[in-house]
């Protein structure tokens, strides 16, 4: 099955989760090269972006905005591989039976969203004091 039709039917798939649609802004695929999975996160937009490499996907996240690349690049340091290309694109994992299970992708992409809200609040919030 071509790159385009795989996508298009994991995309179709991982809207039906209500989890992952609950936390996410739009499903979609782009140019036939990825499934993306727009969410939000303090204001900021994000981008998880899921690629065919080798009969698995590759799922990657990225900052929309300068702000959210650099806050992204500060909250992933040291925890996962940034990719020398794609302006800040930092890869989560990878999934190898996507295809055959799209509802344990769902669940795995819904589960690195919440790691990447994780990480962009503590980073957002790094340095705050709360006053009561």
């Amino acid at each position: 099955m071509p790159a385009k039709d795989i996508l298009t039917e994991l995309a179709s798939d991982l809207e039906r989760s209500v989890r992952l649609t609950s936390t996410s802004t739009r499903i979609w695929v782009y140019k036939s090269k990825a499934a993306v999975i727009d969410f939000s996160i303090e204001g900021l937009d994000f981008a998880l972006d899921l690629t065919t490499d080798q009969g698995a996907l590759t799922a990657s996240v990225l900052g929309r905005s300068d702000e959210g690349r650099e806050i992204l690049k500060n909250a992933f340091t040291d925890r996962y591989e940034m990719l020398a290309m794609g302006g800040g694109r930092h890869i989560m994992g990878r999934l190898k039976d996507a295809y055959e299970f799209p509802e344990a992708a769902a669940e795995q992409c819904y589960q690195w969203i919440l790691e990447t809200r994780r990480l962009v609040s503590a980073q957002t919030h790094a340095g705050t004091e709360l006053t009561v």
